[in-house]
């Protein structure tokens, strides 16, 4: 599996990130919007040793706030109470991370696309001959994926065909990867790019992705259900973003390259690289 250079980056901690409401100041047309992330989702979003929140999911939202002239809030939480408090109005975005599936769009409105994954085996490096992927290899072991996760639910539809004997869930991935290392399980249900930059940041840890990248999902951020307002500023925004290759150059800076990123939530695979400021 070919492994992406991404940039250099410290220890992930817990947490969540939130955009805030679009709501004015009373001191003049200031916009506040609470974006809720879990820190705890690299690349995407962590927390440096200073305690700052980093990742190409901050960036994004940051040069959003910025071109809607609104000022960005972050919140921290894990990862099923960010899409539970984005759905009941409690934070009025969540961070570029989300997974689209059709079952979520029911209940939150999703932004255009900031990026594309998949799932994949996350494994203890010693235990490559035995587990080869997202297969029948995982017969009769015990698996981890995050509570509330695409790679979760994938699991579960895929019981049969898999053949694991149990799924643990767990509150973000930093937690899985611990119990991964110290054998309580065998193999994790990571995505595809945190699997490959974990790997490549954490190599004396002894985990590695192993087998094909399965599942291809469309990333974006969320709002609440029929936020239209705000919806339509963020779009609006993250179009401009990408047609003036701020996205692409991003996603160089934090994956060591442009990634498959289509413009709409209903592109066809394969997507397009997201065009980058220097092919303008």
């Amino acid at each position: 599996m070919r492994k992406l250079p991404f940039r250099a980056l410290v220890t992930v901690f817990g947490g969540v990130l939130a955009l805030s409401a679009c709501a004015a100041t009373d001191e003049g047309n200031d916009d506040v919007v609470t974006v809720a992330t879990s820190a705890n989702y690299a690349p995407f979003t962590m927390v440096e040793t200073s305690g700052d929140l980093t990742g190409y999911a901050i960036d994004i939202a940051e040069e959003m706030g910025e071109r809607m002239g609104a000022t960005v809030k972050f919140e921290k939480v894990d990862y099923k109470s960010l899409l539970q408090g984005v759905t009941t109005g409690r934070y009025d975005m969540s961070d570029g991370s989300v997974v689209f599936t059709e079952e979520r769009a029911k209940q939150l409105d999703y932004t255009h696309p900031v990026a594309s994954s998949g799932s994949v085996a996350m494994i203890r490096s010693a235990d490559k001959a035995k587990i080869t992927g997202l297969d029948s290899s995982l017969a009769g072991v015990r698996i981890g994926a995050v509570d509330g996760s695409v790679q979760q639910q994938w699991a579960l539809a895929n019981k049969a065909d898999l053949g694991y004997s149990d799924l643990v869930a767990y509150a973000g991935p930093s937690q899985a990867i611990l119990d991964l290392k110290n054998g309580r399980i065998d193999a994790i249900v990571y995505d595809t790019i945190n699997a490959l930059y974990y790997a490549q940041k954490n190599p004396a840890d002894g985990v590695a992705p192993v087998g094909d990248s399965v599942n291809p999902s469309i990333v974006a951020a969320t709002t609440k259900k029929g936020n239209t307002d705000l919806l339509d500023r963020v779009n609006k925004a993250l179009t401009e973003m990408y047609s003036d290759g701020t996205i692409g150059s991003l996603q160089e800076e934090w994956f060591g390259q442009a990634l498959p990123t289509p413009t709409s939530l209903d592109a066809a695979d394969p997507f397009p690289l997201a065009p980058t400021k220097s092919d303008r």
